[in-house]
């Protein structure tokens, strides 16, 4: 079904295959269909579907997405990357078949399709009819299945699942469903606490660092699957910094629009979300260390191939704590009070992420600031364990741009 030409032949493959891919420097939204393409074609994912309904279907899901600072096509087409990223490195080690392999990349690409720029948790304050139409639950990650599973009913020439029987239709609308909806935080912290379980499992018998894992269930491939996206979808944390940079500036910016509507509204501004008083520095902290930490030295620990991603993880929250005492010093000059204990605290926080999960080598101990964090003595912390809705409801900090 491939053909032998097209525009993904002139895209660079040594830049969708580093990790430093920008899809900002890339161009218009268009400009990004040979990227995706060229995945595809990669994947040999083209002897599965035509590739002129493919084009088709990708210029229909581009229209099909929302200019939100975040949750936009370049947000759809990073993703994507990612996951063709992490697909390259363990499919291997987990023999990913065809039809795998299309599901997620798929999932990858609609995963926020039609992404309206606010959470879940506002469209139920309001009564949205995204709400009331899916009862609360999931509400945007079932609104983004929907609208790709009726585009493909309803419109022939981009109905990238017409060539499959019936059997592999269902098992594909299975295994997307399935990775859509957990990207959804409110599965979060159970996929975290399933790979726990299989990386202490795996240790018992064998089947990770590397190894390969052929023998695992069907439920198990489906986790993994899963992981990959909700992993691929979280992943500005463990990008090259200046990508985390970007990606955290654009995401903070649609929480603080959502922001502006509750306060236009008389409700209550959600945490992270008030950008007269968030914390850029903080709230990235904070995030790095209660939500990304712990999924990604699990999955890291499952696919060691990927362990570079944690270099970029303590590399981006030095970057945080070297913001977050920039903030405190602006306020210090503006306030005069001394706020050196909170700065101590939160370098104390970052020793106590490094040790508890064995992260030392990937630091750079030549770099003076992690030299003076490294120094400091071991605390224990009880913090570590609590949830990412008691870290969301503490309080925030002044924000300085």
């Amino acid at each position: 079904m491939s053909d032998a030409g097209g525009p993904y032949l002139s895209v660079d493959g040594d830049a969708l295959n580093s990790w430093s891919f920008d899809v900002f420097t890339v161009g218009e939204n268009k400009e990004l269909f040979p990227y995706v393409v060229r995945m595809f074609h990669e994947m040999n994912m083209f002897e599965l579907v035509d590739q002129f309904k493919f084009r088709r279907f990708l210029s229909e899901v581009e229209g099909m997405y929302r200019d939100n600072p975040y949750h936009c096509f370049k947000h759809a087409v990073d993703v994507t990357h990612t996951t063709y990223l992490y697909i390259c490195a363990v499919k291997e080690q987990v023999s990913m078949t065809q039809v795998e392999i299309f599901s997620l990349l798929v999932a990858a690409l609609v995963h926020d399709l039609d992404h309206p720029g606010v959470t879940n948790g506002y469209l139920i304050a309001t009564h949205d009819n995204i709400a009331l139409t899916y009862n609360d639950e999931s509400v945007l990650e079932n609104l983004h299945l929907s609208r790709f599973f009726s585009l493909c009913q309803n419109n022939e020439d981009a109905n990238i699942l017409s060539a499959f029987d019936e059997s592999t239709y269902k098992e594909i609308r299975r295994s997307i469903i399935s990775c859509v909806l957990h990207t959804d935080m409110a599965h979060h912290f159970k996929l975290v606490s399933r790979l726990n379980e299989l990386v202490a499992l795996g240790k018992k018998n064998n089947i990770i660092n590397g190894s390969p894992m052929k023998s695992t269930t069907d439920d198990e491939r489906q986790l993994m699957l899963n992981v990959l996206l909700h992993c691929a979808d979280i992943s500005n944390a463990v990008k090259p910094n200046e990508l985390c940079v970007k990606w955290a500036s654009r995401v903070l910016e649609e929480f603080f629009n959502q922001g502006d509507r509750e306060r236009s509204r008389g409700m209550s501004i959600s945490p992270m979300m008030d950008r007269e008083t968030t914390s850029v520095g903080l709230s990235q902290i904070n995030f790095i260390e209660f939500v990304i930490a712990p999924l990604y030295v699990q999955f890291v620990a499952v696919f060691p191939a990927l362990n570079g991603l944690l270099t970029r993880l303590i590399e981006n929250r030095r970057y945080y704590q070297e913001t977050y005492e920039n903030e405190l010093a602006d306020m210090t000059k503006g306030d005069g009070t001394d706020r050196s204990p909170e700065k101590e605290s939160l370098r104390a926080r970052f020793r106590t992420l490094i040790e508890k999960h064995s992260l030392r080598r990937f630091v750079d101990e030549s770099d003076n600031l992690m030299k003076a964090i490294l120094s400091l003595p071991h605390t224990r912390r009880s913090s570590a364990t609590r949830s990412f809705n008691a870290m969301l409801s503490s309080p925030s900090k002044k924000k300085t741009m």
